[in-house]
């Protein structure tokens, strides 16, 4: 479920930013300029996304990367009409965006170990591919019901902190397991 809403979101975000980029006025150039500041952000943090993973762990990642992208998306929200704030969006959004492509083997590894990994990514991979075809149609209509964009970035928001919920009640779960197979007698 946390990776069907990661890719949601990341979707919904890059599918529709271009039309309530417009719908507030800004001009083609700009449109162009900031979805590319996206994009590339997306595209250099992945690294340090896994660096992360690697050595500060999933919880510290999800969790701070989680935060980057509600304060992006927020910041994309109440300063729409500020060049400032919309680079901030592209920053700290593409940021947390990195987990839709970073998080799913790693959490995959971590919540279900190697054994049958390929039949588990493949649900996995599944979850957020149908995240990713649910999401445009859905911010779309949101959109087109409500004449703004408002209602679908509450909702892409609010997936990514229940998002961040998700993997931290999980990774709280598996140490509990983990702890408690430590603390079990040893049979002779």
């Amino acid at each position: 479920m946390a990776i069907f809403l990661v890719a949601a979101v990341n979707v919904a975000v890059i599918s529709q930013i271009p039309s309530y980029l417009a719908d507030s006025g800004y001009k083609q150039g700009e449109i162009t300029m900031i979805t590319t500041l996206y994009l590339l952000g997306l595209t250099v943090l992945k690294l340090p996304t896994g660096w992360l993973f690697d050595k500060k762990g999933s919880m510290f990642t999800v969790v701070l990367m989680g935060t980057l992208y509600v304060i992006g998306l927020a910041s994309m929200i109440v300063a729409i009409k500020s060049p400032l704030g919309l680079a901030g969006y592209a920053a700290l959004a593409s940021a947390g965006a990195t987990l839709v492509l970073i998080a799913p083997p790693i959490l995959t590894r971590v919540f279900f170990g190697r054994k049958d990994y390929a039949n588990i990514i493949s649900l996995v991979t599944m979850a957020n591919m149908l995240g990713a075809a649910l999401a445009a149609p859905i911010a779309g209509g949101i959109r087109d019901a409500t004449g703004s964009f408002a209602g679908a970035w509450t909702v892409c928001i609010v997936s990514i902190v229940i998002m961040v919920a998700l993997v931290a009640l999980g990774l709280l779960r598996v140490k509990k397991f983990e702890n408690a197979d430590e603390m079990a007698p040893v049979a002779a």
